[in-house]
């Protein structure tokens, strides 16, 4: 892994802030343009001065392949977007009415871009395999941008359903179960899906470019339904700034 120190400077005042992210991001090796080969860089901020107007990040760079950086590597990222005003919420959804959204219809529109995760580990459903999923039925709202749209049971498996707009502000969220006694029941797994247009039967427009559906599995009996209420919890940024910024740099030892 390869580590440098990048700092920026707002020459005009309020557009940085301490919880500013750096996405929609590239580094690459000058050598390596021509190859083809790429890199994963994660940066993390690390310090903002307000009366500076500076914040100073750090980035961890990563090659596939083989690849390792020398003193005369010359490298450039490439930055386009810029995420400030970071906010979060965690609560208990008592005013999510979840027998409106009850269906067992299969989302079967061939349309859907989907894949599945399972605890930490995420891996794109391969064609022969797609995994079944709740067609929408409603549009309940539980937060800003958070929008009940199913829930139902598969293969004997609770599974809800929610819409999360606004991508551009990285938005995402999880939802679990919770009893009376505080006990936590985590999902199972989930299994997302990117429309790209308008399924046939669906009342309502979503987004289409700026939307995405999770849906959470949780190993609960719709016998044993009544005894948990739903909680949720999401982030996501309310400012952003798109621009084209690049730095080319040496690698030092």
């Amino acid at each position: 892994m390869t580590e440098a120190e990048l700092i920026l400077k707002d020459l005009t005042g309020g557009q940085l802030a301490a919880d500013t992210a750096l996405i929609d991001h590239s580094v690459l090796p000058l050598s390596l343009i021509d190859q083809g080969t790429g890199a994963i860089c994660h940066i993390e901020t690390t310090s903002f001065q307000p009366e500076t107007q500076t914040l100073t990040a750090r980035l961890h760079i990563e090659f596939a392949g083989s690849h390792t950086m020398t003193p005369e590597d010359l490298m450039t990222l490439s930055v386009s977007s810029l995420l400030s005003g970071r906010k979060e919420w965690c609560e208990a959804l008592t005013d999510a009415d979840l027998s409106a959204a009850r269906t067992d219809a299969v989302w079967t529109d061939a349309r859907l871009e989907k894949y599945a995760q399972h605890g930490s580990e995420t891996y794109v459903i391969p064609e022969d395999t797609d995994p079944e999923m709740l067609a929408p039925v409603t549009a309940y709202p539980l937060a800003e941008d958070v929008t009940l749209t199913a829930v139902g049971f598969l293969d004997g498996q609770l599974h809800i359903q929610v819409r999360y707009d606004a991508l551009q502000m990285e938005h995402y969220g999880l939802l679990w179960l919770q009893n009376a006694q505080g006990e936590r029941l985590n999902p199972a797994g989930c299994q997302c899906a990117y429309l790209m247009e308008k399924p046939a039967g669906v009342t309502y427009q979503p987004n289409t470019s700026d939307c995405y559906y999770e849906e959470y599995v949780f190993d609960v009996t719709e016998e044993d339904l009544a005894e948990w209420q739903l909680w949720g919890s999401a982030s996501k940024y309310t400012k952003r700034i798109d621009g084209d910024w690049k730095v080319t740099f040496a690698v030092t030892e």
